[in-house]
């Protein structure tokens, strides 16, 4: 069973509280649980049964200044790490910060090639 969750922006803290504890309960029941997270929202709340996909925002994205470099510290090896890359540039930055991911976290297996929009 697949569960997407939505996050609104007008109250992310609110939210977030909520999504968590659905993720929670969703375990309790025996799902298999991921959460994917903009690399802005710290991970440190979720339950540790829940796969947690990180999103790093890269250069050319324009939102890498919201990334949450703390939550690479709290991955696990249930965890995974996504770039999207949209040049050589990014490439070498993602290369760089895929060294800083503990052993056993996954770094997304497949490579999108995208524009990246400004907002």
């Amino acid at each position: 069973m697949a569960c997407l969750a939505v996050t609104p922006v007008a109250d992310m803290q609110k939210n977030l509280r909520i999504s968590e504890i659905l993720l929670r309960q969703l375990c309790d029941a025996g799902y298999e649980v991921s959460r994917e997270a903009n690399g802005a929202l710290t991970i440190s709340g979720t339950d540790h049964r829940v796969s947690r996909v990180v999103d790093l925002k890269t250069p050319g994205s324009t939102q890498m200044g919201r990334n949450r470099y703390e939550n690479i510290g709290q991955l696990t090896t249930n965890d995974q790490v996504k770039f999207v890359i949209c040049s050589r540039e990014e490439y070498d930055w993602s290369v760089s910060k895929a060294h800083q991911i503990p052993t056993g976290c996954t770094c997304g297996r497949s490579t999108v090639f995208a524009q990246s929009w400004a907002d």
